[in-house]
């Protein structure tokens, strides 16, 4: 048909895009969004709202939520395994590092909280399954190019009555550190190793039996080093 191709929105296939729209809400901060995590499960258990937030920036932002109610409660994160905030009402702020993910549960304050094979739950309602510790390589992208001394900014947390046993940062095969304290900020001499890409890897585990690993490839390019093959 002539003159079809103006008509042709294709709503169909994009009408879906709806439902996705339906989950997400602008925050304080632009370019990190407030996503429910409940309002397509459909058929899901009793559970308390949730909320995933996503901070695509290298820096670390403070995130505000607000419509809490008049009634105190308190913010768990289920990713640091940490209350995020506590006792509080109405509009509520946590911090959320760069390149980080928060899932942030509003559950009641003051409510009985049990551990059942690891996992938390309040007032009966399951909340978090069991901690772990959490890490984070932030300040850096993935298979950026780097060069001479290097400023490592990682973020090792335990779980809430938890600490951390063993840190380890290897850069390919080489092993930078093993401890159970990181000193900040972690500076690594690039000079030290052939030009060519490299994992930066960051595991820690924790007193409680968790373990939580991140890792970003880095390719180290250094004016006076001869070229590697990749690690």
């Amino acid at each position: 048909m002539v003159g079809w191709g103006p008509l042709d929105f294709s709503l169909y296939s994009g009408g879906h895009v709806g439902f996705m729209g339906g989950l997400m809400e602008l925050t304080n901060v632009e370019g990190i969004l407030k996503i429910d995590c409940l309002k397509t499960d459909y058929y899901h258990r009793e559970a308390y709202p949730t909320f995933l937030f996503f901070n695509p920036f290298r820096s670390e932002e403070t995130v505000e939520i607000t419509d809490l109610g008049d009634e105190f409660v308190d913010l768990y994160d289920t990713v640091s395994g940490q209350f995020a905030a506590t006792r509080v009402k109405g509009k509520a702020s946590f911090r959320l590092p760069g390149d980080s993910a928060a899932v942030i549960v509003i559950v009641p304050a003051y409510g009985k909280q049990e551990r059942s094979n690891g996992q938390l739950w309040i007032e009966g309602v399951f909340v978090a399954p069991a901690p772990k510790p959490a890490v984070n390589i932030y300040g850096l992208l993935d298979r950026q190019k780097v060069s001479n001394v290097l400023k490592l900014n990682l973020e090792v947390s335990a779980p809430e009555g938890e600490q951390i046993e063993q840190i380890t940062v290897t850069l390919g095969k080489t092993e930078l550190f093993r401890g159970n304290k990181l000193s900040e900020p972690f500076w690594v001499d690039t000079d030290e190793f052939h030009n060519g890409l490299y994992h930066l890897r960051v595991v820690a585990k924790s007193s409680g039996g968790g373990r939580d690993s991140s890792e970003i490839g880095l390719k180290i390019e250094n004016a006076a080093n001869a070229i590697s093959a990749p690690n």
